[in-house]
């Protein structure tokens, strides 16, 4: 009888203690997904630099962070990531400078400047972005900051829709496209020494074409600023640009939602300020993060979760004002 009792305690025991495991493990699991904050970030195309600098950001903030998980979503650019944004499809994106900003866009940081780049063949007669009258030219997709910035460009000029052959092609096709002489031009805002336009310039006799009066569309567009490819960023001998080419500049932004988690994003903001190096050896542009500059042409409003780290070091009201608290 008491071999009985004892083997009926141990079986209640065991019992007992597997209800407890499966419970504990019920629980921790409700604990972890209640307190995992899930981000999407829209990165534009998987070719793109945008793109890499979104998986770096998303792997070290992850590997820092544990709790916050970002997710990346190829898009078609600046433009759609607005509207994806204003949606709430998606939580971050990164963007050109001079998209126009929907009214949920808050800026995080800049990330590197991005330079207008118009790429033509040397057969093609282009010496100007006048010269682009007449010519054939892929375009880029009108979902991406790249079609507003040609346009807004190109209208500067005094070119429009009716002076230049368009020919609709994909990223990929129109590489291929003026590689082998089908179209005359292409124009991307890139980084320099982005690998596209490098493969091109290397793939067929082409040049890069200068793209003066920066300060004058500056003036149009705040966002842009004067910019310059350096000689030698697409080869060193020969030297591809020959010297330091006049172009346009315009910053590479990382925006969130503004109803975006707060300390999820303050923890972005964190890695992409603390842990650089650890960016770097991803992508060389982090070497370019700073803090957004409001006299500078970027008039979105700073994310509450953003703004929360930078003002990390300034002492609060109370203790400013301690002596008269």
């Amino acid at each position: 009888m008491s071999i009985l009792n004892n083997l009926n305690k141990l079986i209640i025991t065991i019992v007992f203690l597997s209800l407890l495991a499966v419970t504990s493990f019920f629980a921790w699991n409700y604990f972890k997904q209640d307190t995992t904050k899930v981000l999407v970030i829209g990165a534009g195309s998987k070719k793109g630099e945008a793109y890499k600098f979104a998986q770096a950001i998303a792997e070290v903030t992850t590997k820092h962070f544990p709790e916050v998980h970002i997710t990346i979503r190829e898009t078609a650019g600046s433009k759609e990531n607005m509207e994806l944004l204003e949606s709430g499809q998606i939580d971050l994106a990164t963007v050109q400078a001079d998209i126009p900003a929907v009214p949920s866009a808050r800026i995080i940081s800049n990330l590197y400047p991005d330079m207008f780049q118009l790429i033509v063949r040397k057969d093609a007669n282009i010496n100007s972005f006048h010269d682009l009258k007449g010519k054939k030219m892929a375009l880029p997709s009108k979902g991406g900051g790249q079609w507003v910035s040609f346009w807004f460009t190109a209208n500067h000029y005094g070119i429009y829709e009716s002076d230049i052959e368009n020919i609709a092609l994909s990223s990929s096709a129109a590489v291929d496209a003026i590689i082998n002489g089908e179209i005359d031009a292409i124009f991307k805002v890139r980084a320099p020494r982005n690998q596209t336009i490098s493969n091109i310039i290397n793939s067929c006799p082409s040049k890069l074409i200068p793209i003066n009066q920066a300060a004058a569309m500056k003036l149009k567009q705040p966002s842009l600023d004067i910019g310059e490819i350096p000689a030698g960023a697409y080869n060193g001998s020969p030297l591809i640009p020959e010297k330091n080419l006049a172009t346009i500049a315009v910053n590479r932004l990382l925006i969130a939602h503004k109803n975006a988690d707060k300390d999820a994003v303050k923890m972005i903001t964190q890695i992409l300020f603390e842990r650089r190096l650890e960016l770097l050896k991803t992508t060389s542009l982090a070497g370019f993060i700073s803090q957004p500059d409001w006299g500078a042409g970027t008039f979105i409003p700073l994310h509450e979760g953003a703004q929360s780290f930078y003002n990390r070091e300034n002492p609060s009201f109370f203790v400013q004002n301690a002596d008269f608290v």
